[in-house]
């Protein structure tokens, strides 16, 4: 097999890693942004779109050799890294765990599975049990392998990336959340722009987040507005799975403890940007990809801690992905280098139930349990 162009990822000094990327024609330039950042070497570029017209132009570009099957790639493929830039589909999740058992790092924009039903399978843990009941100010590590409803597990595909309680500034931001004391409110800004990841991407990384914080909800009530253009705009979602999902949402959690949280998330908001605010009783703390502000209950600033110049600097020539390509890289070079784990996987079958609880809501008009949504599995 051929190893693929020379891209600028191959400076001199600078260790590679050989990468084969699934994407779609409008990500290239996110695509070689953090290549370059991450130190990636693109071997082999494959074209997820449906027309499948520009996959040689996009190979071309990035300079690796052009694949057109994406199961048929992984089987044979001899690179370090999978990255799986656009959606993948069900039938595909053989290949991509596959590989992954061959020891091949396998990180994804796109949730992967997308869907509760896509994840579930037996597991031998007879007793059901509910979701995450939330990090409660203690960020200890998660199984990977979890327990279920009626003896249903789930497992992860892929690494998703960014995770946002993956990202340096929530690593360091532990002792400010312990700090704080007990959360009233949680509220996840998540905002994308084109070729940056779906809207079901940025939801899926605001409930995982609020999942971690707070546990699962008791209900969500969400509203989408679809991004479908002509008769169908502004239609709710009728896919049960975050697969496609495009244009803007909002969603308010409950808890029965009587804590909130609060989602606005979109991929149509030009360039990224991700903002989380806790609410508790020692004030507000917000936390940005490139640090955070504390501000006390009466007021005063406690924190204020941001470096702009790390996430505002241009890529490739293109500032308005620089937010997106650091944010990425950064968690693709934690996952490539073993002395630096990304951090305990996430509780995938509770954030992909409320996360199905949220598209069911949209269509509904009328809050949703995610505990609804597993036991209708």
């Amino acid at each position: 097999m051929s190893n693929g162009g020379e891209n600028s990822a191959n400076a001199p000094g600078r260790a590679t890693s050989r990468a084969l990327v699934w994407m779609l024609p409008e990500q290239a330039g996110l695509v070689r942004g953090i290549a370059e950042a991450a130190g990636l070497a693109i071997a082999l570029v494959g074209d997820a779109s449906d027309s499948r017209g520009r996959g040689a132009d996009i190979a071309a570009e990035l300079g690796g050799e052009q694949i057109d099957d994406l199961r048929r790639a992984l089987a044979t493929a001899e690179v370090d890294l999978v990255l799986l830039a656009a959606g993948t589909r069900m039938e595909d999740a053989a290949a991509i765990r596959e590989v992954a058992d061959r020891g091949v790092r396998v990180a994804t924009l796109e949730p992967t599975p997308a869907g509760v039903l896509e994840v579930l399978e037996p597991s031998g843990d007879g007793a059901a049990q509910s979701g995450d009941e939330g990090m409660g100010l203690s960020l200890g590590p998660e199984p990977m392998d979890e327990p279920g409803i009626d003896g249903l597990s789930a497992r992860e595909w892929a690494t998703f990336v960014p995770l946002a309680r993956h990202a340096p500034v929530m690593r360091g931001a532990h002792d400010v959340i312990q700090q704080l004391g007990g959360l009233r409110m949680v509220s996840v800004q998540a905002w994308g722009g084109l070729g940056q990841g779906s809207l079901g991407a940025r939801l899926y990384d605001a409930i995982e987040c609020i999942t971690w914080l707070l546990g699962q909800p008791e209900t969500i009530d969400a509203a989408l507005v679809s991004a479908t253009p002509g008769p169908s705009a502004g239609a709710p979602a009728t896919s049960p799975t975050l697969r496609g999902l495009e244009g803007d949402l909002s969603a308010t959690l409950r808890y029965s403890g009587g804590a909130a949280a609060a989602i606005a998330a979109s991929s149509r908001a030009g360039r990224w940007s991700r903002t989380i605010t806790l609410v508790g009783e020692r004030g507000r703390v917000r936390i940005y990809d490139d640090g955070l502000e504390w501000i006390d209950a009466d007021g005063k600033i406690v924190e204020a801690s941001r470096d702009s110049t790390r996430i505002r600097g241009t890529a490739q020539g293109e500032p308005t992905l620089a937010p997106a390509v650091r944010v990425i890289a950064e968690q693709i070079t934690r996952l490539m280098d073993p002395s630096r784990p990304i951090g305990p996987p996430s509780n995938v079958l509770s954030v992909l139930a409320t996360a199905g609880a949220a598209l069911l809501s949209a269509r509904t008009g009328q809050g949703e349990s995610p505990d609804v949504m597993l036991r209708m599995t």
